[in-house]
């Protein structure tokens, strides 16, 4: 997707930003407790600036538009990008030990306004499974 930036800030998760014009400044934001939770990335990106900026997804990308106190709950596998007007919390689904070893079990709850994007496939789960075919895996 491309999404152009107005001197404002866009966060992606690790792995989604793609490229930026001129005028967009990257910045590798030491993320808090939250964003480490979450597996939003230790270090999200900032993508700052006025410009256009390119992230990518695995699978189709959607885009949740929140209005004032409106929010929604989002698998944090699947989400790619939010942008710096959204509220957020992480909610523990399932057990601590699960949550805190593997990620698993962690959703993210979003508050508007603002801009949510999210990916509609999950890339750990196409390798768990081509991970399990591979040969002298116990199939």
């Amino acid at each position: 997707m491309s999404y152009e930036l107005h001197e404002e800030t866009l966060y992606s998760t690790d792995g989604a930003f793609l490229a930026g014009s001129d005028g967009i400044d990257i910045d590798s934001e030491l993320g808090d407790f939250k964003s480490m939770l979450g597996e939003a990335s230790l270090t999200p990106l900032a993508l700052k600036g006025t410009g256009t900026v390119f992230v990518e997804a695995y699978g189709g990308l959607e885009k949740l538009e929140l209005a004032a106190d409106e929010s929604y709950v989002l698998d944090n596998e699947h989400l790619v990008a939010w942008d710096n007007s959204v509220d957020y919390s992480i909610e523990r689904v399932g057990n601590l030990k699960s949550s805190l070893l593997s990620g698993e079990g962690l959703v993210f709850e979003f508050t508007g306004p603002g801009t949510v994007w999210y990916q509609t496939r999950d890339l750990d789960a196409l390798v768990s499974t081509l991970a399990q075919r591979m040969p002298g895996q116990g199939q």
